[in-house]
């Protein structure tokens, strides 16, 4: 309603609003209300905020909006359209005067329910006032900085035909303001830093573009960033670190009513409205200090303004020194730029630039040079302050190149220890010597010597450089990156180190099997009762001289002590497991030599020649004490026992009744002593035993033969040469006859002596089952030819029952 009323009656005369509806924070004079003091109006700063829906009780939901610009420029007419306050404003129809004096205040609030948000509105005496005049123009620079150091958003209103104008557009006074704003109250960047939005309000807008507009007044602002003494914790920081821009441009009130009351309604949108979409009032630009103590807080901050000299306008001859000497030191400043363009050229590459001291001193003497000689005509304090921001200015030029130089130094400084190490030190995963004359890893016994050199080297090659590269009487350091360059070389060094321990205990790993594996496999193969006496014989021999190798070896690393230790321990767990896998391995062919170990126990005697049962020999006891010696193995390779008291231990036992094995319990299953479990114990049992019952059987079978051979009485043998001895003459006789029967009588002995009676039994037994199998064919197609089939009858087909019969 306010807006729609102000809109009609826009193009005759300002809204008057009453008097007493906004409240003097700081009057002409430059004296802040007393917060409980009342005014001539009756009302005191508390009693207004608590009119304000109690205003005091906003916690930090509020936000500050205050207005800087040119008297008479509309300030007080559009924060009453923007904010529905009762600013009092011009009435353009009696004179144009100052209507705003000091600082006024208004409360305004969000759209939303009663708690909504509050907006604390600052209407500030115009700028450029013939009231004031040139002699009181501090007062505009103390209001504008209190503006600036309170403010979430810093409205400031321009004419568009003051845009790229010096003065008229307050081109001096912001750059004076955010100068002092640093100095005052914003000495670091910090976790706590917020920021403040800038909103530019260009009036009176016509066919120039927004866009362009805003060009023009970014580069300006940045320009003024750029010159403006900044304390020495914030040399390189960015506009854009304190401050964002946005912008806003409104037609000519009088000539244009309703394009401007449409505009700045649609600017009211997005001031009171949280959920537009390009809402200004965020939460990001709020100071962060409480409603209840934003009195103490302004208060302060007005009483730190008013103690600073440095807020009082300069003279004459200080304008005009501060107007020439900023052209001389932006000519110096873009000449040294120019030079510089080479030697930056050259860092981003990553090319080191050689002695960039003494380059970077002789830049800044020729710069400084440059400005000193014209400048020194004026004003010497002023003088003096721009040649000091001048040097602040190419002295952060020089640093960021200095900064990238020592970064690239360091850089190379790594790559110079990685060459030297590849000159000095052989590849350790090499196996030999890549050259002719250089070392095997093998053979470096010296590291820890070696390394320190060649990061020594790396060092001094990087201080070297380093400090040719620091501007002379500067406080520049490369510490950190010195400190950077230490942990990357011990990094390095570690890393090979580790590398060549690694190739150490590979070596000493080889050794083990050289030294330990390789006896160790006799030793197994032969599982001779004390088996596990001569391998911890062999363990032990082996880790003793692998042991004095390894500590031999890590001296040279620097490795001794509890470090050496841990390396030996790493070195007995590989023995261990490589006794572990070797018989593991030996595991595999067990059954093999458990049949082999009972074929000497059993097949064959104690000649190692096939045994030949006897008649009075007991087959069943000898099997049995040949399996009982031979079940032994399981007991030896189930177990490592590489200590003396675990020969002690008893692994396996058999059930007495059904001769299974079954763990004693001296044992764990899951000790890493264990090597074969109970049930691949007991599986290889019982493929033992079913692979020998055969051998079992076959010796009875041995043993009836020799009984029938050995059965026939004395006086048949008599008889026999008696009557057969007629034969015997005639056989003789016959040479034959008798070398038949020669060849015939050794291969019978030949046979007996080897105990092959039961196979040559078999062999005869088989070609005597051919041979009846033969002979009952053969009779067969005799008897069909011999006895003919009849006809068939054309009538019926014969049954198979006659011919059947016929055949029979």
């Amino acid at each position: 309603t306010l807006v729609a009323n102000m809109a009609s009656d826009a193009a005759q005369q300002e809204y008057m609003p009453a008097p007493n509806e906004a409240f003097q924070f700081i009057d002409s004079k430059g004296e802040i209300a007393d917060e409980h003091e009342t005014s001539a109006d009756g009302r005191s700063l508390n009693s207004f905020f608590s009119l304000n829906r109690n205003f005091l009780d906003k916690g930090f939901d509020y936000s500050v909006v205050a207005v800087l610009g040119p008297q008479s420029s509309g300030k007080s007419t559009l924060l009453n359209m923007l904010f529905g306050t009762h600013f009092a404003v011009m009435d353009a129809y009696i004179s144009r005067t100052r209507t705003t004096q000091g600082v006024w205040m208004g409360v305004s609030h969000t759209e939303g329910p009663k708690d909504a948000e509050a907006v604390v509105v600052l209407d500030v005496e115009g700028t450029d006032s013939r009231e004031r005049g040139e002699e009181d123009v501090a007062f505009e620079r103390k209001t504008s900085l209190f503006s600036l150091a309170l403010s979430s958003v810093l409205m400031i209103n321009m004419w568009m035909h003051d845009i790229g104008r010096y003065n008229a557009s307050n081109t001096a006074l912001l750059k004076t303001v955010l100068e002092l704003n640093l100095q005052l109250f914003q000495r670091s960047l910090g976790a706590g830093t917020t920021k403040t939005l800038l909103f530019f309000v260009i009036r009176d807008h016509t066919v120039t573009p927004l866009d362009a507009l805003k060009g023009i007044i970014i580069r300006d602002i940045e320009e003024i960033w750029k010159s403006i003494a900044k304390p020495a914790e914030m040399t390189n920081s960015r506009l854009t670190d304190l401050f964002d821009m946005d912008f806003a441009a409104l037609p000519h009130k009088v000539h244009q009513p309703e394009p401007f009351v449409k505009e700045v309604t649609t600017l009211r949108e997005r001031f009171l409205n949280p959920n537009h979409p390009e809402s200004i009032l965020k939460r990001e630009y709020r100071k962060g200090i409480p409603a209840d103590g934003f009195y103490p807080f302004a208060y302060e901050v007005w009483q730190t303004i008013k103690a600073n000299r440095d807020l009082d306008l300069p003279s004459q001859k200080e304008m005009l020194a501060m107007y020439r000497c900023e052209e001389i030191a932006e000519a110096a400043y873009t000449r040294f730029v120019q030079e510089l363009v080479p030697i930056r050229t050259q860092t981003d590459k990553g090319v080191l630039v050689e002695n960039y001291g003494a380059k970077a001193s002789e830049l800044l003497n020729n710069t400084l040079q440059e400005y000193e000689k014209p400048a020194s005509r004026y004003h010497p304090e002023t003088s003096a302050r721009r040649e000091a921001q001048l040097r602040g200015r190419v002295v952060s030029e020089l640093f960021e190149v200095f900064s990238k130089q020592i970064t690239r130094l360091g850089a190379h400084a790594i790559q110079h220890f990685h060459e030297r190490a590849a000159e000095v030190l052989p590849d350790p995963e090499a196996g030999t010597s890549p050259r002719p004359g250089k070392p095997s890893p093998s053979d470096i016994t010296n590291f820890a010597e070696i390394a320190k050199k060649l990061a020594q080297e790396s060092f001094e090659y990087f201080e070297s450089n380093a400090r040719a590269s620091v501007l002379p009487d500067s406080e520049w350091t490369f510490q950190e990156e010195h400190e950077t360059l230490v942990k990357v070389v011990e990094k390095e060094v570690g890393r090979l180190r580790k590398a060549y321990i690694s190739k150490l205990l590979s070596d000493i790993k080889d050794l083990l099997d050289e030294t330990i594996a390789h006896n160790l496999t006799r030793v197994f193969d032969k599982a001779e009762p004390d088996m596990w006496a001569q391998a911890r014989k062999v363990f032990q021999n082996g880790l003793e001289t692998s042991e004095e190798q390894l500590r031999k070896r890590l001296v040279g690393f620097e490795v001794e002590g509890d470090a050496a230790d841990e390396y030996i321990e790493q070195m007995r767990v590989r023995a261990i497991e490589l006794v572990k896998t070797k018989l593991r391995e030996r595991t595999e062919y067990l059954p093999m030599r458990m049949a082999k170990r009972f074929d000497e126990y059993f097949v064959l005697d104690e000649r190692g020649l096939p045994r030949r049962w006897k008649k009075d020999d007991d087959v069943a006891a000898v099997f049995t004490s040949a399996r009982e010696r031979t079940e032994v193995l399981l007991e030896r390779f189930s177990l490592i026992r590489l200590k003396s008291e675990d020969d002690k231990v008893v692994y396996l036992t058999k059930d007495e009744v059904s001769q299974d094995l079954k763990p004693t319990g001296q044992v764990r299953q899951d000790d890493s002593r264990v090597v074969l479990n109970i049930d691949a114990c007991e599986a290889t049992l019982d493929r033992f035993r079913k692979e020998t019952e055969s051998a079992y059987l076959q010796a009875l079978r041995d043993q009836e033969s020799a009984v029938r051979l050995t059965g026939v009485p004395g006086y048949i043998i008599i008889l026999i040469i008696i009557l057969g001895f007629n034969e015997f003459v005639a056989l003789i006789s016959n040479p034959f006859l008798l070398l038949l029967t020669l060849m015939v009588g050794g291969g019978l002995y030949v046979v007996y002596v080897l105990n092959l009676g039961g196979p040559v039994r078999g062999i005869l037994e088989s070609l005597l089952a051919s041979f009846v199998d033969k002979l009952r064919e053969g009779m067969q197609k005799v008897d069909a030819i011999s006895h003919p089939a009849p006809p068939a009858s054309p009538s019926r087909p014969p049954s198979a029952g006659s011919s059947r019969a016929k055949r029979e």
